[in-house]
């Protein structure tokens, strides 16, 4: 839908250039040549909208092929804990077993013996295994047995629900990861399907003079001040960074949050919405998480390379707030999202798009501090 919009408007403009309009306004080329050169500068602006749609089929399928494999991962755990509880009650069975055959030692020891075993009582219930024991000493050597045995069981069975704690724990994240990468996919094919908003100068000119003042309290928003940092659970985050290029970065994006006073988790969704969970070309190639330095016209050409992603990301959070958060900065139009999209994109949804995604992160729906 994009592309035949930008085609028919480049059509229009072809048609005017070339002097095919029917009004006596229609503004005509004054030479031959003058009509060429707005030829080829629309033929270069086909090649370019062409260029970028590739861009963002090659981005799609590489986000369909993250989701496929994420779908699979959460199956794989799914069985995992599937089989973990069946163990579970396994051994539950067994153990009540185990109990009931201690508890039928000691009424045989009772009843033999004269000899009561409070502490095998203790341990649970009995059934039929010692009925034909003789003496005394061997119902305690068999009751010793017994109690080892139920104590291996009771040990595997923690073990075990251990095991499925934390299995339940990583199905948690993952699927949480999953809901981030829905979101970045399903914005990538919100943009293939709107018509980019041409403004005019004059609109533009009027949309730089806007300082956007930030709302504070509540949920983040695209009106949240950036400058407040809110607390973030690190080992939660890391756990949302498994089977990712971002794992292990947690602290990186918190620690560099915190030294130059940006919202941590603006930075991982603006790094998430770039990057697709650095599987984008320019950080994998580039460790170019943010899109630094890339242009409409030569993207990666004109990215800019760090050495590292923890570089990275205290590169971003430096010139963030430096020339977007602070009052005397460059492209400073107040302190928010709503802000920083005066300058820093061109796409006039890109403040809601990192918001929705700051919502499906660990702590994204928490109260943000009032300053």
């Amino acid at each position: 839908m994009r592309r035949r919009a930008l085609l028919a408007a480049l059509a229009v403009q072809a048609a005017l250039a070339l002097g095919t309009g029917g009004g006596a306004s229609v503004a005509r080329a004054d030479t031959p040549a003058q009509a060429s050169a707005q030829a080829k500068a629309i033929q270069s602006q086909i090649d370019q909208v062409d260029q970028q749609l590739s861009q963002d089929s090659a981005q799609m399928r590489r986000l369909a092929a993250q989701l496929q494999a994420l779908d699979q991962q959460l199956s794989d755990a799914q069985q995992k804990i599937d089989a973990i509880q069946a163990q579970i009650d396994a051994d539950q069975q067994r153990d009540d077993q185990l109990k009931a055959q201690l508890d039928d030692i000691a009424r045989v020891s009772y009843e033999r013996h004269g000899v009561w075993l409070p502490e095998i009582l203790q341990s649970g219930s009995l059934t039929q295994l010692w009925n034909n024991l003789a003496t005394s000493r061997i119902v305690t050597n068999q009751e010793q047995t017994l109690r080892l045995q139920v104590e291996e069981v009771e040990r595997q069975d923690t073990a075990a629900k251990n095991k499925m704690a934390a299995a339940l724990a990583a199905l948690d994240d993952e699927r949480q990861q999953a809901a981030t990468l829905e979101a970045v996919a399903q914005m990538q094919v919100e943009s293939l399907q709107a018509n980019r908003q041409v403004l005019s100068a004059q609109e533009i000119a009027a949309l730089k003079s806007v300082i956007y003042q930030p709302v504070p309290g509540g949920t983040f928003t695209p009106d949240t001040d950036l400058r407040v940092v809110p607390k973030v659970d690190v080992k939660a985050l890391d756990a949302f960074f498994t089977h990712t290029a971002f794992a292990g970065l947690a602290s990186d994006f918190v620690t560099s949050g915190q030294q130059h006073h940006v919202n941590p988790l603006y930075l991982v969704a603006h790094a998430i919405e770039e990057s697709a969970f650095g599987a984008s070309d320019l950080a994998v190639y580039k460790h170019n998480l943010f899109g630094m330095g890339a242009n409409d016209r030569n993207p990666y050409g004109d990215a800019m390379t760090f050495h590292s992603f923890a570089a990275a990301i205290e590169y971003q959070a430096k010139f963030v707030a430096e020339n977007y958060l602070d009052p005397s900065g460059k492209f400073y139009h107040g302190p928010t999202l709503r802000g920083m999209n005066v300058d820093y994109a061109s796409d006039p949804n890109w403040a809601d798009k990192i918001a929705r995604i700051y919502h499906t992160l660990p702590n994204g729906n928490d109260q943000i501090p009032t300053s």
